[in-house]
Order: structure tokens, then sequence, then C-alpha cells
């Protein structure tokens, strides 16, 4: 049988991008541990987005809007482009 080559590359491209989201989690959950231990509930009143939002986000199994990972990431005085930087 042959093997669509799209289809294994869109397989691994989906794969990267899973793995991406689950780091960016991590690093939103540790930003949120040195920040003086803040629930997610907590961040999520300070930044302006719904608890799910951050839960999700740090479970690293949604695919969320800009808008919410901008505003996480401003309240800890991070610059977004600064964040993916050294995200990456």
């Amino acid at each position: 049988m042959k093997i669509d080559k799209n289809i294994t590359g869109n397989r691994a491209i989906y794969e990267n991008y899973i793995d991406d989201l689950e780091k960016i989690g991590f690093v939103i959950r540790e930003l949120r541990f040195n920040h003086g231990l803040l629930t997610q509930k907590e961040l999520a009143e300070e930044c302006g987005v719904h608890f799910n939002t951050i839960r999700s986000i740090e479970l690293g199994n949604r695919n969320y809007n800009i808008l919410s990972l901008m505003k996480i990431i401003s309240f800890f005085d991070y610059e977004i482009s600064t964040f993916f930087k050294d995200f990456g």
C-alpha cells in the first residue's frame, strides 16, 4: 500500500503543534508558580480570562486565541516576542 506523503507530513506537523502547546502550558504553569503560587483562578481573574482557559493552556490540550495568551504573558511582564524567543 502506498503511503500518502501529505498525510504523514501533516501528522508530523500536528504532533509538533501539540508538543508546542504542551510546552507553552508548562511555561505558563511555571510562571504562575514562580509568581507567588497563584492559583489558576487567581491568574484568570488578574488577566481577565476564564479559569478554564488557564486550565486548558496549562494542560496543553486546547487551541486558544492569541489575545488570551497575550493577556497572560503580559501579566508576567513579558512581551509576546520575548516570550516566544525564550520559549523557542
